[in-house]
Formats: C-alpha cells, sequence, structure tokens
C-alpha cells in the first residue's frame, strides 16, 4: 500500500512538471523540426502563448528559430528582423552555428535597407564562421547572399564566382523539399549561364509547386528571377514555359505582368508598361490585396517616368492607403488571434486546474482510503496482541491459581501437622506433670525419636517459629514491642496462645503455679481486662491499637 501511495504521488510530480514544462517542449519540438519541416517548427512557436516567459536564452532561441523557418520555408525573413546583438550572443555561447546563421540574416536585412556597406561586413562574418562548420547549406546562402551583393555593386565577375561557390556548396538533398530554395539554386546558374542546370531546377520548383504547400509570393519571385536572365532567348523560353504552366492561374499571370511591367519600365519602354498595367489591372481582385498594392506601387512608378505628376500622387495616395489597410487588418488579425489565443490559453490552464483538482481529490480519497486500511491493519494487529497477551495472562492466572490452590493445600496440611506437633508438645508436658506413674514404653520411644523431656531444655526458637506459622505471626508481634513485653512475658503468652494450661506453663518455664498466676494478674492489669477476662484478647485488642 504504500508502494502505491509514492507511485501516485510520482505520478502527480511528473504532471505537475509536465504542466509547467510545456514551452520548453515546443521549444524542443520547434527545434527538431526547423529544417526538416519549417511550417511545422513555426506552428510550434505560434502555439506558445507568452515567449516573454521563457527567460532570457529561450526567448534568443525563440526569434532565433523563427527567423529560421522563416527564411526556410518563405525564402525570406518576413517581418521579424534579426539584431546583431542576437548574433553577438550566440558567439559568446560558442554556438557559432546559430551566430553564422544570424550574422546572414542580419546581412539579408541591411541589403533589404539599401545599406551595402553594413550588409557586406555582416556577410564577411557569417562567412568567416561559416568555414569552420559542416554546414553545406549555410555555406550555400552565405555564397549566394555574396553573389546577390557583388551584383548589386555592378562587381560582375566576383558576383559569378561567388554564384560558383554557392553551387559548389549546395546540398543536392536539402532537409526541407521547399521551393525558395531550388528558386535560389537555379537563379545561381542562372547567373553563371548554365541555363540548363537553371531549367532543371526550375522543374523542382514546379514539383513543390504542385504539392500546394508554398505560398503566391514564389510565384512572383519565379517571374522575377527568370526576368533576370541575360540571354534573351532563354528569357522568352522560360517565360513562355512558364506562363504555360500558369495559364489557368490568373495570380500568376497578374505576377508575369507585374515582372514585365517593371523591366519596361526600367528600359524606358513606357508603351509595354501602360499595356501590361492594363492587363495586370483587368486583372486584379479583392482577393489578392498583395498584387493590389505592388500594381498602384508600379502604376505610381509609370505615372511618375511619364511626367504624369497629379496621377501619380493620387495612385501613390491609394497605396498608401491600402497599405495602411493591410498593415490594420494585419493588426487586427494578429489581434484577434492573440486574443483567441489568451482566451484558449486560460481554458487550457482551467483545464488543467481542473484535471488537477480532481486528480488532487482522487489522490486524497485514495490516501484516505489507504490510511483507513492502515488504521483498520494496525487495530487488528493491536487487538490481536491484546487478546493474545490476555491468553497469556489468563493462563498465567490459572497457573497462579493452581500454584495457590496448591499452596493453601500444602499451608493447610503443614498447619495441620504443626497443630499436632503442637498438641503431642503440649500433651508431652501434661504427662510430665502427671504425678501417677509415666507409661514407661511410650516415654522411651519419645526418648529415641525427640530426646527426654526433662532432660532437654525446651526449644523456644522451634516453639516460636512453630506459634507464628500457627496464629498469623503472634510471637513476632509480641517481640516487635519489647517495651512492653519482657522474654517472659512473650514466653507466657505464646505458651497461652498455643492451649497450655497453667500447670503446664508453670512447667516450661520452671516456675511455680503461682508465679504463672501473678503474671497473668499483671498482663491483665497492664492492659486492663477484667479478673477473669481473656488476657490473649486484651494484648492482641491492645496491639491492634
Amino acid at each position: 500500500m504504500q508502494k502505491r501511495a509514492s507511485v501516485i504521488w510520482t505520478v502527480l510530480v511528473a504532471m505537475f512538471f509536465a504542466c509547467s514544462g510545456g514551452k520548453d517542449s515546443l521549444l524542443e519540438q520547434a527545434a527538431q523540426c526547423v529544417e526538416t519541416a519549417p511550417a511545422k517548427a513555426l506552428a510550434c512557436l505560434d502555439s506558445i502563448r507568452e515567449p516573454g516567459r521563457l527567460g532570457k536564452d529561450g526567448l534568443a532561441e525563440y526569434y532565433f528559430l523563427r527567423w529560421h523557418a522563416t527564411f526556410l520555408r518563405d525564402g525570406k525573413l518576413g517581418n521579424t528582423l534579426p539584431s546583431t546583438e542576437a548574433a553577438a550572443y550566440w558567439e559568446k555561447k560558442k554556438d557559432y552555428r546559430k551566430a553564422a546563421w544570424t550574422w546572414l540574416y542580419c546581412s539579408i536585412k541591411q541589403q533589404r535597407w539599401a545599406e551595402p556597406g553594413e550588409a557586406a561586413l555582416c556577410l564577411d562574418k557569417a562567412q568567416r564562421l561559416a568555414a569552420g562548420l559542416q554546414d553545406s547549406l549555410l555555406a550555400f546562402y552565405v555564397h549566394y547572399c555574396q553573389g546577390r551583393l557583388l551584383f548589386r555593386n555592378r562587381a560582375f565577375p566576383e558576383g559569378v564566382e561567388a554564384f560558383r561557390q554557392a553551387i559548389a556548396h549546395s546540398p543536392q538533398a536539402p532537409q526541407a523539399d521547399v521551393a525558395p530554395y531550388w528558386l535560389k539554386a537555379a537563379e545561381c546558374y542562372l547567373y553563371t549561364g548554365d541555363y540548363k542546370s537553371a531549367e532543371n531546377y526550375y522543374r523542382r520548383v514546379k514539383a513543390c509547386l504542385e504539392k500546394g504547400t508554398h505560398s503566391p509570393s514564389t510565384i512572383h519571385d519565379i517571374f522575377r528571377s527568370v526576368r533576370k536572365v541575360r540571354n534573351a532567348q532563354v528569357k522568352e523560353e522560360l517565360l513562355e514555359d512558364w506562363t504555360k504552366y500558369f495559364k489557368e492561374d490568373a495570380y500568376a499571370l497578374t505576377c508575369c505582368r507585374l515582372v514585365e511591367a517593371a523591366a519596361f519600365l526600367r528600359k524606358g519602354k513606357m508603351d509595354s508598361a501602360r499595356l501590361c498595367l492594363k492587363e495586370v489591372q483587368a486583372g486584379l481582385s479583392a482577393r489578392t490585396p498583395e498584387l493590389s498594392l505592388a500594381f498602384y506601387k508600379m502604376q505610381g512608378r509609370y505615372y511618375f517616368r511619364s511626367g504624369e505628376y497629379e496621377q501619380a500622387a493620387r495612385t501613390y495616395r491609394r497605396h498608401l492607403h491600402l497599405r495602411d489597410s493591410l498593415q490594420r487588418s494585419l493588426v487586427s488579425d494578429r489581434l484577434e488571434r492573440i486574443t483567441a489565443g489568451y482566451n484558449q490559453a486560460r481554458l487550457e490552464q482551467q483545464i488543467r486546474l481542473l484535471q488537477l483538482q480532481r486528480l488532487g481529490l482522487a489522490l486524497g480519497i485514495a490516501v484516505i482510503v489507504l490510511s483507513s486500511l492502515l488504521i483498520i491493519l494496525s487495530i487488528r494487529r493491536l487487538k490481536r496482541r491484546k487478546e493474545e497477551k490476555l491468553e497469556e495472562a489468563e493462563q498465567m492466572i490459572a497457573a497462579l491459581q493452581t500454584l495457590c490452590s496448591q499452596q493453601d493445600k500444602q499451608q493447610t496440611d503443614i498447619k495441620s501437622l504443626l497443630v499436632k506437633e503442637l498438641e503431642i508438645s503440649r500433651q508431652l508436658t501434661y504427662l510430665s506433670t502427671l504425678d501417677a506413674p509415666q507409661p514407661q514404653s511410650f516415654l522411651k520411644t519419645y526418648e529415641n525419636i525427640l530426646g527426654h523431656i526433662h532432660s532437654a531444655e525446651w526449644n523456644w526458637e522451634k516453639f516460636y517459629k512453630l506459634v507464628d506459622s500457627l496464629f498469623d505471626g503472634f510471637h513476632q508481634k509480641l517481640a516487635a514491642h519489647p517495651e512492653l513485653f519482657s522474654e517472659k512475658d512473650v514466653q507466657y503468652l505464646c505458651l497461652l496462645q498455643g492451649g497450655f494450661r497453667p500447670d503446664e506453663i508453670a512447667f516450661v518455664m520452671k516456675v511455680t503455679a503461682s508465679a504463672v498466676h501473678k503474671r497473668s494478674t499483671a498482663l491483665r492489669k497492664r492492659f486492663g481486662v477484667e479478673e477473669r477476662g481473656d488476657v490473649l484478647a486484651g494484648v492482641l485488642e491492645a496491639l491492634k491499637n
């Protein structure tokens, strides 16, 4: 029973720690699947209601996993931007892999903010750390971003070499089969002029898109990457191929037209750009606000390049209004998700509390039952022991009673013998006091057994023991008061108690009969006994008082 109670307590403690360690388990799940299933990792991170309670280390891990999962899933950082402080934090922790990824993300952020110098510094730190790591995916992205940065700075030969380095480090079977990775690998081949290999990688992008696991923004990135091809024939073939592939997808065709309009604007082909923008405007849908936002921005650029500044201003106002609406919608959705998550967390917490209360109630009942059983067993054990002791006591009492009865019987027999012995002594004394001739044969026999009564001294010690045994310690009571009784008084009273007549007492004490009478008279006076009263009764009464 004690083992069962300990098991119940262990289960309760395990459940308590399991409930308290939920956030840590979600972080561990996200860390395990961030590179194999980034979408699942993001779902685990979204399940953490209050990241601020993770502590400093937990919060740093949370943000790194969010950056990493977002980049591997979409090929972009989204709205979660890293910081150089986070990269320095991981370097201080000597986790150089996370530090290298964070420096890479800082470089991508700086490129987005048009700060090529800061981006180059962050990228150099990422490259320095990645050189000592066996992470081909990290090395691929570092060289890819370096090639993009070099091309942006018009260092084309060095950029081509960086893209070749990226291809050399490109893992052929990455852990996560995501379209953004294959798209960037295809871009590397496009920049180096290997269009055949690029086409093969685009086929892998198609395979990822057919699974339907990627966002529509990937389609926009496809057309934008194809537009960067220098070989016009290859570009037209790729665009035609992709257009045929997405011929029934209005979203993809709209993305294609937006990319074409941007290319025409860069080249100054205003009429072609206007026609593309008209086609885009005709294909816009309210369900695709991100395309409307890109369209208004592109249309504003067109009006500005055309010199129609009022139209450009109105278009940019629409762009800003739509952007603010989208941001407010995103904020509202986020607030709703936060509120729903908070309510769900409260509900889950209440459910956990109810479960713990039920478990505690069940545990309390179990403890009470176990305690009751233990008490009952203890009472039974004590009762059994008490019964055993009672049985032993009864047996001992029975044995003592038997012994007492035997002792009483023996004492009765002894008293009978002592009475007989006293009676014999008295009779012998009586015979000795007679004037008549004594029976010679009896006296001879007595002399042979006990000695001659005339020649032997009276054995007072033996006589006193005999009196004490027969008369409840009569001699000892007299001897305890030497101030009241002399030795002769004790002898006289003991002989009197033994049933001796005055003449027999005189014979034993070797005095005259008148001396015995005087002693008796003196004792009567001393204890206030009448002349014919019982001397022994008066003496015993005086001893009691």
